[in-house]
């Protein structure tokens, strides 16, 4: 299946509970996409199936992966993902490219009453509560797969290192070389038993995940929001 590229939100409707403003925002998307000529109904190979995510196409004027305009005219349609979680009125909105999820978001912000709420995510604390889980014993919730940290330990000499492998943080690499001298911007978690990243979180609010994995994705972010590791931006 496809990777995605999408953003994490939260409700822009705050004066109620958590159950309604996720149902008000799901409501308020769903009549946007099924009443504005920029979204129509998706139906392909990418479409998710037996699970709560609705995908659409999004019909953009311009190119957003690069076509040649000479060669390929426009409109140009490209899907996208779209998921509310009930319990907590989070929004995850994803597409094939980055900039199309921008161009995506961007255009619902100009129709919904008030915009979506981006939200950032605390990738070092997310290490952090693995690595302590681990110096404590306890049961491994997930695999650290890919990591990306700014190091502060020595001065400009050495910036920031990338990781990647099945294990990163239970690995006797990070623990003897990688002290707490460092910030990390991005993490790739896997849950035991899958053999494959089950998604990527990026400190911007970014998420990287695979349209045949939704299922741990929502397991991801129910982890990363149990640790208090979403912030909404302002």
């Amino acid at each position: 299946m496809a990777t995605f590229y999408g953003y994490l939100h939260s409700s822009p409707f705050k004066d109620i509970s958590e159950k309604e403003s996720a149902e008000r925002t799901e409501d308020v998307l769903l009549r946007l996409f099924h009443s504005d000529d920029a979204f129509a109904p998706y139906k392909g190979k990418l479409a998710p199936r037996g699970v709560s995510w609705r995908s659409f196409r999004f019909i953009s004027k311009v190119p957003l992966k690069s076509e040649d305009p000479d060669m390929i005219g426009g409109p140009y349609p490209y899907p996208f993902y779209v998921f509310v979680n009930r319990q907590t009125s989070n929004i995850v909105i994803g597409s094939e490219r980055y900039p199309i999820t921008n161009a995506v978001i961007q255009k619902i912000n100009l129709r919904l009453p008030r915009n979506l709420i981006r939200n950032s995510i605390d990738v070092d604390k997310i290490a952090k509560h693995i690595l302590d889980s681990k110096s404590r014993g306890l049961k491994k919730s997930f695999y650290v797969t890919n990591i990306s940290i700014d190091i502060t330990s020595f001065g400009n000499k050495v910036e920031g290192m990338t990781l990647s492998g099945s294990d990163i943080l239970g690995s006797s690499f990070f623990s003897d070389h990688v002290t707490y001298d460092y910030l990390a911007r991005n993490i790739g978690l896997m849950l035991p038993g899958r053999g494959v990243e089950s998604a990527r979180l990026y400190s911007n609010g970014g998420i990287q995940f695979y349209t045949d994995r939704l299922g741990e994705l929502g397991q991801c972010l129910g982890f990363a929001r149990s640790i208090n590791a979403f912030q909404e931006n302002a």
